[in-house]
């Protein structure tokens, strides 16, 4: 008969610690102790295209975050996910809606610019406000120059609307890391098909 005891119990990281005595733990293990959700925090949002013969073939999406670790210098752990699954286009939507912004913080030619994307976007989130940074590109006579806004300070109290938006294009961009992002083209012609 097979009987689990505490030197056999399996823990959460799928193995049992009489596979390593040495480990030193038995049961349930997380890395800093506690069953507590952990507290995120996005840093970088990315896209960024790849070319074949001159032509975008897939945009790569590339999120970094941290999560609250009391084990971790500074008490956050930095994660990144790249991905070419498509974020929703709300997320695409949002983050683009900061092209003017880049604009006119980096003083570009609007005639020129508006026809640029927004590549990327910086977060550093304080209590008392966030600073962000706009990556963006444009085609110029063949060329894709990428230019960067400085940072840009937005208070709590001045601009409480515009960092409500900011807080949606992270819990979005937070949501593309736990997997939710739009359909795979092929999976949902095939759900149209069954229609």
């Amino acid at each position: 008969m097979n009987k689990t005891t505490a030197a056999n119990k399996p823990n959460s990281i799928g193995f049992t610690s009489s596979d390593n005595p040495s480990l030193g733990f038995v049961g349930s293990f997380s890395l800093d102790g506690s069953e507590q959700p952990k507290k995120r925090k996005l840093e970088k949002i990315q896209f960024k295209d790849k070319y074949f013969n001159g032509e975008v073939i897939y945009t790569e999406t590339k999120i970094q975050y941290k999560t609250s670790n009391e084990r971790a210098l500074g008490g956050f752990s930095k994660t990144s996910i790249a991905s070419t699954d498509e974020p929703k286009e709300q997320l695409i939507e949002m983050v683009q809606a900061l092209l003017g912004l880049l604009i006119d913080s980096a003083g570009l030619d609007r005639k020129l610019w508006e026809a640029g994307k927004v590549v990327g976007l910086t977060f550093n989130d304080l209590e008392s406000f966030i600073t962000i940074k706009i990556e963006g590109e444009c085609e110029v006579e063949g060329y894709f120059p990428k230019v960067c806004s400085p940072p840009l300070k937005f208070n709590e109290q001045e601009y409480a609307d515009f960092i409500r938006g900011l807080r949606e294009i992270e819990t979005e961009a937070l949501a593309y890391v736990d997997g939710d992002r739009r359909p795979i083209k092929h999976q949902q012609q095939e759900l149209d098909l069954e229609k």
